[in-house]
């Protein structure tokens, strides 16, 4: 993929989705899309095999995990995500940072938790809960 005055966006993906991963660009800035195995960099390999693309919609399968690749020429309205059965593939949302929870040091009473001193104990599979809902520590 070589084009000037564009600008390439990727994100992780997972391989082997049944229908693979869809690019959404409602004004129309799409100009390819492709797939790469570690983290693209100049001079990455980039594979466009099966791969279809018009300036609002592309879409591509890959069997392992890696990172999906988009040029564009404006990231403005943007949007990657796994193709469903096509219903979904024009809806947008902009980005939302993920939101952050303060891990509770003491219970509804005020007894100190384990969190206090060491976070949420894990040993194995077993490990200890939050029910924010509930405020209960368990």
């Amino acid at each position: 993929m070589q084009n000037s005055g564009t600008n390439v966006c990727y994100c992780r993906a997972k391989g082997g989705v049944t229908n693979g991963y869809v690019a959404y660009s409602s004004g129309g800035y799409i100009v390819d899309i492709g797939w790469c195995a570690d983290v693209p960099a100049l001079g990455s390999d980039v594979v466009s095999t099966g791969a279809s693309v018009t300036n609002e919609l592309a879409s591509i399968h890959f069997d392992d995990d890696g990172y999906v690749i988009v040029v564009a020429s404006s990231m403005t309205d943007l949007c990657i995500h796994p193709k469903w059965s096509g219903s979904a593939d024009t809806d947008y949302a902009a980005y939302v940072a993920p939101s952050e929870i303060t891990i509770p040091t003491t219970d509804i009473e005020g007894n100190n938790l384990p969190t206090a001193t060491y976070g949420m104990p894990r040993v194995q599979g077993f490990s200890d809960r939050l029910n924010l809902e509930s405020g209960t520590y368990i």
